[in-house]
């Protein structure tokens, strides 16, 4: 994450040449390991045709010209949103109450390296190492996100909030991720950013009040804790019914 353009644009080719290598030597390698239909199968492979044809002179005709990132920094404030956070097991309290969005998304990791081993009868096989993937979310498969997920400690920075590379653990960052969840923490956030301002009353983003900051984003038909906006007035009409009656 901290490389400059030229540090990413070796990484870059790095991982490009590794991926044609591979192909190459499933295709044509010797390696008496490499079964004969999959060579056969993997020398009729080749580039999308029309797909990233008008490209940079550094980058090949045929190949994506981005490297994808799945994740680099994260802000970091004591918080950690943990994979037991995101798993929001049924009738436990979140760890905060200030949840401003919700997750709806497996625990996963794509493994970290594949090595090749031998079993107790000799024969080769395959080890994913650093893969999980686990459900995320209780009765209705939404993990609760706090708002302080996305704001840094007060003696760092007052007037900043990071919606996508949140306070959280590699194993919650895996459910976060998503983009639908993106786009709810950035409703948050626009809407935490308003009340910081509203009034011309300017305050630091950490003094937001996240009650009214609830409020606000289930009227606007969001999702907190399972409740949407419809439900929250059913409630309120019941409340109101039943104080009429008594």
């Amino acid at each position: 994450p901290a490389a400059d353009y030229d540090a990413r644009e070796r990484i870059w080719k790095a991982h490009e040449n590794y991926i044609r290598g591979l192909f190459h030597a499933m295709a044509h390698g010797r390696d008496p390991r490499i079964p004969a239909g999959l060579q056969r199968d993997v020398r009729n492979w080749g580039l999308v045709r029309g797909r990233h044809t008008d490209c940079h002179p550094a980058d090949t005709p045929g190949w994506s010209p981005q490297l994808y990132v799945r994740e680099a920094r994260r802000l970091d404030n004591g918080l950690a949103w943990s994979g037991r956070d995101v798993s929001d097991i049924d009738g436990v309290p979140p760890r905060l109450p200030s949840i401003v969005a919700m997750a709806s998304y497996w625990q996963d990791s794509h493994a970290a390296s594949r090595i090749a081993v031998r079993d107790e009868r000799g024969q080769w096989g395959i080890v994913n190492e650093g893969h999980f993937m686990l459900p995320a979310g209780g009765r209705y498969q939404r993990s609760p996100l706090p708002f302080e997920l996305m704001v840094p400690h007060r003696d760092q920075c007052t007037n900043l909030m990071v919606p996508f590379c949140v306070a959280a653990t590699h194993q919650a960052f895996s459910t976060i991720r998503m983009e639908p969840t993106s786009m709810a923490l950035g409703e948050a956030a626009g809407t935490a950013a308003a009340l910081a301002v509203i009034d011309r009353d300017r305050v630091d983003i950490q003094d937001v009040d996240t009650y009214r900051l609830q409020q606000m984003i289930v009227a606007n038909g969001g999702v907190i804790q399972g409740v949407t906006n419809w439900e929250l007035l059913q409630r309120k009409l019941k409340h109101r019914l039943d104080r009429l009656r008594g």
